[in-house]
């Protein structure tokens, strides 16, 4: 069955949430703010070094952080990146996000422990220490704001990820009421694809019905949906 454009109306979505170049400029956020706070970082652990008399001297501290100050942040950066730190599904919700950017800490400290036992490079301990108490814990508050930032700026509609909700009216109305109510996730309901017994223009909650469940991969593609929620009672065989 094609797609029947002339049975239903593309549902109309203000210019900011259609505005995918945003939502695309987010991991780039991201990236920016985790290297300022590995700058950040690095500073605090050569200032830590030098006022604190824990480590002995500080006369190489500066030179050694300064050798590696860079290749450590393209590494950090780097394993963080691997590890899905800077995908769009990353951020918003959930705690994988942070266990990405505090787990990449250890693999840091490791490839920085191991790079200078090979190169028998000698590097502050002091340094060494401070960095990795202090980075994990800033990169860690530094998502918690971008995520406060996000979920604020999606409540005014910003940020929005196209949905389209297939299932049976009953399980659409619900899953678009969560996403209504709970406007921070960011799922910005453009319709609802239901079961071919089910052809009406709307739900009884109100959603456009833009298709049929066997017109789905179409309709997703015509629509530009960013994701697809799967409520009941769309398929009968699941």
């Amino acid at each position: 069955m094609g797609i029947t454009q002339d049975r239903f109306t593309v549902p109309t979505v203000s210019p900011t949430r259609l505005d995918g170049r945003a939502l695309r400029a987010l991991p780039l956020n991201a990236l920016g703010l985790d290297i300022a706070l590995l700058s950040v970082t690095f500073f605090f652990a050569a200032f830590g070094h030098n006022h604190l008399s824990l480590f002995g001297s500080s006369a190489v501290v500066s030179e050694s952080a300064a050798l590696v100050g860079l290749p450590l942040m393209i590494a950090w950066i780097g394993v963080i990146a691997l590890r899905g730190g800077y995908d769009r599904g990353v951020f918003g919700a959930g705690a994988d996000e942070y266990k990405v950017v505090v787990g990449s800490g250890l693999f840091a400290a490791a490839f920085l422990g191991i790079g200078c036992y090979l190169l028998q490079f000698e590097l502050s301990r002091g340094f060494y220490l401070f960095t990795f108490l202090i980075g994990p814990s800033l990169l860690a508050a530094g998502r918690w704001t971008l995520r406060r930032w996000l979920h604020q700026a999606r409540r005014h509609g910003a940020y929005g990820l196209r949905t389209v909700v297939v299932g049976g009216g009953d399980h659409v109305d619900a899953v678009a009421s969560v996403f209504g109510r709970e406007s921070w996730l960011g799922y910005d309901v453009l319709g609802a694809l239901t079961p071919m017994d089910e052809i009406a223009v709307a739900t009884l909650g109100g959603v456009p019905v833009i298709g049929q469940v066997d017109e789905a991969a179409a309709l997703v593609r015509a629509y530009d949906a960013d994701v697809v929620v799967v409520a009941g009672g769309g398929f009968e065989n699941p």
